[in-house]
């Protein structure tokens, strides 16, 4: 019975940083893709602009 709550005890602290870490991973994931059009639609909108400065 000392075995099973020590094993709970030992085990549980893990069980929750497992779930943070699943839940910082789909933030990641979450974030990469919209970073990544953001900076594809602010160089194609640069891209359509032309060059303004006429060098």
């Amino acid at each position: 019975m000392i075995e099973v709550i020590y094993s709970y005890l030992f085990f549980y602290p893990l069980e929750q940083i497992e779930m943070i870490e699943v839940f910082l991973f789909g933030i990641v994931l979450g974030l990469i893709p919209i970073t990544l059009a953001g900076l594809f639609v602010t160089a194609y909108l640069q891209y359509r602009r032309g060059d303004q400065l006429d060098l």
